[in-house]
């Protein structure tokens, strides 16, 4: 049973985990990764998750497994999945074995991390005379006041339990464990926290194996990160201690819930589908109510996300849809989160899209029309895949991605560097000597520099694919000019993405032109960020689009 991570450590950690699971299951294992409450795809709202609920979500699903297979349990977390797997090891005997990926060995170190995030967000935000500090934040949560980080809401009753957790806790005799770690280079020692913990549970009677791997932290990078050397030593360690003795579990009838269907109120129904596409797997959700319209939206995933999205916007967003009777379909395009086969860049995923809409007008009989809901990359690849495709009516695109070394150098240059000049932390921090002024004015220049090589995308004439060589932004324009259905543009006001995208309208009187077209419209929302994080935020988009879809 696999544990994910916590927050968008899931969502970056989404891939890794998918492909080992399937690893797993091509050498025997029988393999659950389960979405905590609030998590994922699974029911309810982050912020109204607990710790205990945690613990019953795992107990029921190890219940689960135990019922159809009656064989001993491996319960596999990451980070604070690792943690919360351990946890269950000391609740349950039938889990006999644990393997930790770079395990949270301390939940309240854990906590504090996590809380640096809203400081750093209230820091970039220019509010630094008032952002809170982490001890204060700390201090809210102890006097029962749930706060909202990173667009997470967190309860007291999820924080307080975790923050009193540590791995030193755990502690029983015969558990096998294999504890990974990521490392920079070949042959360096486990952490010293590891070995001190690992030599603790190996004096209470447990058997433990410490692992170094070399390879990034890939639940934290940037973009989505393969470690293949952690998939094949974990599989090696596996079937190294299938020999291992382990009491036996004993076959019960409880626990044998479950569908591929979930009502999620008494109008929403959310069904799991697997659509094929070039030979893999693309895993979808359908949410769908009793009074579905003739119009449904294809959500498409941007950046290093899955299907269910940053801050699980894509999840609540297509509930949304549905609750309003506008049918949605959510999936993973190939190599993305559950997906199989290799990892497809966005403009790439031409066959995804047309397999998702496919499986939508399959599933829902009475559709007439399906909109394209994208954001950031997923807005180039909805405006490189609509004109193809007749049923496709309308798009909503949020804070497109258009970016280019010069456009972004531009964006940099009037937003960014204005921001700061205009700042007073700035000040402060220059009077005070920590800011490293010539090296800010080498970059501020080196900047200008690029910005002043920002060209205007021409108009290019009809050809039965667009050309490949133009510039990105030269290429959304043009599947833009040949769309003839309605589009709305959404953009944030605190987004650099946002601003590359207004600068290369401002460069382009072709883009101009597009945008004050009859069958385009733009709104603006000044104070939201790219991902639009903040739950009232989220909430003004999907009613937006619900809005404009009903018009």
């Amino acid at each position: 049973m696999y544990v994910h991570p916590f927050a968008e450590e899931m969502h970056k950690a989404r891939r890794m985990a998918a492909e080992m699971a399937r690893r797993f299951a091509s050498n025997g294992w029988a393999v659950l990764c389960v979405d905590l409450g609030g998590c994922g795809d699974s029911a309810g709202d982050f912020g109204d998750a607990s710790w205990a609920g945690w613990q019953a979500d795992m107990q029921a699903a190890a219940q689960w497994l135990k019922a159809r297979h009656g064989v001993p349990l491996t319960v596999w977390g990451l980070r604070l999945g690792a943690l919360l797997a351990a946890d269950l090891a000391m609740r349950d005997e039938a889990c006999q074995r644990l393997l930790l990926w770079s395990p949270a060995t301390n939940g309240e170190q854990f906590l504090i991390q996590f809380l640096r995030l809203k400081v750093a967000n209230q820091m970039l935000a220019g509010n630094g005379d008032g952002a809170m500090s982490t001890t204060q934040l700390r201090q809210q949560l102890d006097a029962g006041q749930a706060l909202e980080v990173a667009g997470y809401g967190l309860s007291p009753q999820l924080a307080l339990p975790l923050a009193s957790t540590k791995l030193a806790d755990v502690q029983r005799a015969g558990l096998v464990v294999d504890w990974f770690e990521m490392q920079s280079a070949p042959d360096r020692p486990a952490p010293p926290v590891a070995e001190k913990l690992a030599q603790s549970w190996r004096d209470k009677g447990a058997v433990v194996r410490l692992h170094g791997v070399v390879g990034e932290s890939f639940w934290n990078t940037q973009e989505i990160t393969d470690v293949p050397a952690l998939w094949d030593q974990t599989l090696h360690a596996l079937e190294q201690s299938k020999n291992e003795a382990v009491a036996p579990v004993v076959m019960n009838d409880a626990g044998r819930g479950g569908s591929e269907s979930a009502r999620l109120s008494s109008r929403v129904v959310e069904q799991a589908l697997t659509l094929s596409c070039q030979g893999e797997s693309l895993p979808a959700l359908l949410a769908a109510s009793d009074q579905a319209g003739e119009v449904g939206v294809l959500i498409v995933v941007g950046g290093p996300q899955y299907r269910a999205g940053s801050h699980r916007q894509f999840t609540l967003l297509g509930r949304a849809l549905a609750e309003s009777g506008i049918p949605s379909l959510r999936f993973d395009y190939r190599g993305m989160g559950d997906a199989t086969g290799p990892l497809h860049m966005f403009e790439q995923v031409t066959d995804d899209l047309r397999t998702a809409v496919d499986a939508l007008f399959e599933r829902q009989p009475g559709l007439r029309k399906v909109v394209i809901w994208g954001l950031c990359d997923a807005a180039a690849a909805a405006l490189f895949y609509a004109w193809r495709d007749r049923r496709v009516s309308g798009l909503v695109l949020l804070n497109p991605w258009v970016r280019t070394e010069a456009g972004l150098a531009q964006a940099m240059v009037k937003h960014y560097y204005r921001q700061r000049l205009l700042s007073k932390d700035f000040w402060l921090k220059l009077f005070k000597g920590g800011v490293n002024v010539g090296g800010s004015i080498r970059e501020l220049l080196q900047k200008i520099s690029a910005a002043r090589q920002v060209t205007a995308a021409a108009p290019t004439t009809h050809q039965p694919d667009i050309d490949a060589s133009l510039p990105l932004p030269a290429r959304m324009a043009e599947g833009l000019a040949r769309f003839k259905g309605r589009v709305l543009f959404i953009l944030s006001g605190d987004d650099l993405t946002a601003a590359e995208f207004r600068e290369a309208v401002n460069a382009s009187p072709h883009w101009q032109s597009l945008l004050r077209a009859a069958n385009v419209q733009t709104k603006a929302f000044d104070e939201a960020n790219h991902t639009f994080s903040r739950r009232a935020w989220r909430e003004t988009v999907e009613q937006w689009t619900i809005d404009w879809i009903r018009e």
